[in-house]
């Protein structure tokens, strides 16, 4: 089953908005035209020399069954960003097959260095997926076209939405967790938990790892804590070394 993926950035401002907010609007508004497994969001480089608003973050949402085609998928979604996008900001849209997408190299280098707009135009035509500079400058087609890739990997970023997750609260069991969505669980070694309660505070994070839903959790007591996203510092959120040009 093809799964396709739409990835937005650069969508709100120093003063006001949130693109993980805005995709998982958009998210559920594309539920009425097609399945969606979830939004996952993708950490970025963090560099003196890349403009962001907060943490440099992008979001993509992953979409099977379509009911539409994919051209009018793309129309609405560049639509509807165009009129939640914050003043001022400069969004792009990437949107394509997983399988495309994981031909395009520069997610991982965008966790490590600068890209540049003509980079990202490069690389989506020679991959075959779409890039839209939706308003502003649409600085935000590398960060768009960075989640995309790094989403469509199946091992990056954690999960903003997917089924109920975020709605968890409180001591939850393993099975709630998996009823709500979840995957699979296990401690940061790999090794699954079947067993236990899970201490949700505030909804759970979980990682997409192997393409799938993974929830990492830490022992603490006779509980388990989850850990947002995966167990180690996701790529870039850490200051990269200067220097550093990986691709």
């Amino acid at each position: 089953m093809a799964e396709f993926i739409i990835a937005v950035d650069d969508t709100d401002t120093a003063e006001q908005g949130g693109t993980g907010r805005l995709c998982r609007g958009l998210a559920e508004a594309l539920a009425n035209c097609c399945e969606v497994r979830g939004v996952t969001r993708h950490q970025l480089a963090i560099l003196p020399e890349i403009p962001y608003t907060r943490k440099n973050s992008a979001n993509a949402i992953h979409l099977i069954r379509l009911q539409v085609r994919s051209d009018e998928l793309l129309d609405y979604a560049t639509e509807w960003v165009a009129e939640h996008c914050c003043p001022g900001s400069n969004p792009g849209l990437c949107q394509g097959t997983a399988e495309a997408l994981t031909a395009v190299s520069l997610g991982r280098a965008a966790q490590r260095r600068v890209v540049t707009m003509q980079e990202a135009r490069q690389a989506a035509d020679a991959a075959g997926v779409v890039l839209r500079s939706v308003a502003g400058d649409g600085h935000g087609i590398i960060g768009a076209l960075a989640a995309a890739a790094l989403a469509s990997s199946g091992n990056d970023g954690r999960f903003v939405e997917v089924g109920q997750v975020r709605a968890l609260q409180g001591p939850v069991s393993i099975p709630q967790a998996q009823d709500a969505g979840i995957a699979e669980v296990r401690e940061a070694s790999g090794q699954p938990v079947t067993e236990g309660e899970i201490i949700a505070t505030n909804g759970l994070r979980p990682a997409l790892c192997e393409g799938k839903c993974v929830l990492f959790v830490i022992r603490e007591g006779s509980h388990w804590i989850p850990v947002r996203g995966w167990p180690a510092a996701e790529q870039g959120e850490v200051q990269p070394q200067a220097g550093t040009h990986d691709i």
